[in-house]
């Protein structure tokens, strides 16, 4: 038994080196299989690369939407607290400014619901100081009753703000904000006769 395990010894090794000759001969790629390889490769990176630019591209002008939707309902708020307001402050001269200050009626005011009768807007004690003005491309609302002031941001992202008295001295406002790398301005007119 000694003699077989011997003679299969070398046989075993003999084929191992040969199978291993042969592994080492085929080792590694052609220059065409890396080829094919290098230009899969780059088809897939370029696919990726696309989809990442369109998605790009959707998030960008959701926010542009997102922040024209914010900006027109800010102006909306703005005509319609100015068509409220009891009395209306504008810089004189014609040109347009930045901000806007005028007083409304507190519709929360106890004096209104306890005494109705008694009651008259032109109380300083039930009305609130609004004003509207523009900071770090931000619209900001601030409104102060007796002191105390609260802020808050109307629209995040907008490019300018003008207020106007036109010809019949209704109070124009202009909103712009930046949609598809181009200024878009919104407008409208407060009806409102100022003294």
């Amino acid at each position: 038994m000694t003699a077989k395990r011997l003679s299969a010894t070398p046989r075993i090794s003999l084929l191992t080196r040969r199978f291993c000759k042969r592994v080492a001969r085929r080792a590694g790629f052609t220059l065409v299989e890396a080829l094919i390889a290098l230009a899969l490769l780059g088809l897939v990176i370029g696919l990726l690369a696309d989809t990442a630019s369109e998605y790009a591209t959707i998030i960008l002008f959701q926010e542009e939407k997102d922040s024209t939707a914010q900006a027109l309902a800010g102006l909306e708020k703005l005509t319609r607290e100015l068509e409220t307001a009891v009395v209306i402050t504008v810089p004189s001269g014609g040109a347009p400014t930045d901000w806007v200050e005028f007083e409304i009626v507190d519709s929360d005011s106890p004096d209104r619901a306890s005494d109705p009768k008694n009651w008259t807007p032109w109380r300083p004690s039930d009305r609130v100081t609004v004003s509207y003005s523009l900071s770090d491309g931000a619209l900001l609302r601030k409104a102060t009753k007796n002191g105390v002031s609260t802020q808050s941001i109307v629209a995040p992202k907008v490019d300018g703000l003008a207020c106007k008295l036109d010809a019949d001295r209704h109070l124009e406002i202009q909103i712009s904000v930046l949609e598809k790398r181009k200024v878009v301005t919104f407008s409208s007119t407060a009806f409102r006769w100022l003294p």
